[in-house]
């Protein structure tokens, strides 16, 4: 049986060197890998020189042709068999739930570190700052914060990572003090959607972002907030049956299983049809600070109102207040819990 098993090892390895060798001189490359987006060396110019050897060394293996196929099927099998990623920023959970996985999510949610006092007065302050003025010229500030997946979702959490270090969270200190302002019109995004969860999903199981319902909360409870500031009608939320949504067929290639190279594995809906509906020429206008999470209210904000500024709220430093104020009638400002 050892001699059977030996030939069959030196059979595998062999059929592994010449198809290594086959796809390389006719350059065929038979998986493409997700993850990676660096720029491949190329060839090297001989030369009798140390520094060659290296070179060469550099572009073999990094255009080694089984190489991406090697690193997928790695991923697939601890996947699978052991229920472990393959990258070090996603958490495998429980019923098929991913978790976005870096220092600063796992801090936002073990309540590794709250703020301190002077550092809430400072975040405090500077949207206080912002909303003041912008108060001055009759323009509403709105702020609200996307909470990490595992703040709506902890019980999908490996029994590991559900630990918390403290009882107080960044978001509760922060959301608490801007409750106090008179100039902030803010939403308790983290309270809303813990409060409808039981009713429907509100987040992707295998990306890190909420799905277009917790979109639509959001975006209703931003524009009633605003109604009621302004009591102007153009402020009032559109209803989410308008819209017509419905889900298509498309695999969803949720992020976090393109960090595992593990795109389509776990079956998602993700992308959706909808009715355009129509809306009053007269739009109001507004300008926007945000991430990566406004891309669920995208469709709610933009086709019923004109948005003349956006950037991302790490620029908002940079931005031209003048020119803000004259084109906006509101404001909003969006950020992720782990940036907090």
């Amino acid at each position: 049986m050892t001699a059977i098993s030996n030939k069959i090892l030196i059979l595998l390895f062999s059929l592994l060197l010449l198809g290594q060798l086959t796809l390389q001189v006719f350059d065929v490359e038979i998986y493409e890998n997700t993850t990676e987006y660096r720029k491949k060396p190329k060839f090297p110019d001989f030369k009798m020189e140390w520094d060659y050897i290296k070179e060469f060394e550099d572009f073999y293996q990094n255009n080694f042709k089984l190489r991406n196929i090697l690193i997928h099927a790695n991923a697939m099998l601890r996947f699978r068999l052991f229920q472990i990623s393959s990258s070090e920023k996603v958490i495998v959970g429980k019923n098929g739930w991913l978790f976005y996985e870096d220092d600063k999510t796992n801090n936002t949610y073990r309540n590794v570190a709250p703020y301190t006092s002077e550092q809430l007065e400072e975040k405090f302050k500077f949207h206080e700052k912002r909303a003041q003025e912008l108060a001055k010229k009759g323009i509403p500030y709105v702020f609200f914060v996307g909470p990490n997946k595992q703040s709506i979702y902890p019980e999908f959490l490996p029994d590991w990572a559900q630990e918390k270090l403290s009882p107080i969270s960044r978001y509760d200190q922060l959301m608490e003090k801007i409750k106090t302002s008179k100039y902030i019109l803010s939403i308790d995004s983290k309270k809303l959607l813990l409060d409808l969860k039981t009713k429907q999903q509100l987040y992707y199981k295998t990306d890190s972002h909420w799905n277009i319902y917790a979109g639509y909360h959001i975006y209703h409870a931003v524009m009633k907030k605003l109604y009621e500031k302004t009591k102007n009608e153009l402020y009032l939320p559109t209803s989410f049956e308008t819209y017509k949504i419905q889900p298509t067929k498309d695999i969803f290639p949720g992020d976090l299983l393109r960090m595992m190279d593990l795109p389509g594995w776990i079956p998602e809906t993700g992308n959706f049809d909808f009715v355009r509906p129509i809306f009053p020429e007269k739009k109001l206008r507004f300008t926007l600070f945000h991430d990566s999470f406004y891309i669920s209210l995208r469709l709610f904000f933009e086709f019923q109102y004109d948005l003349k500024n956006e950037a991302h709220w790490v620029e908002e430093k940079n931005a031209d207040w003048n020119k803000i104020s004259n084109e906006s009638d509101f404001v909003i400002y969006e950020q992720v819990e782990r940036n907090l």
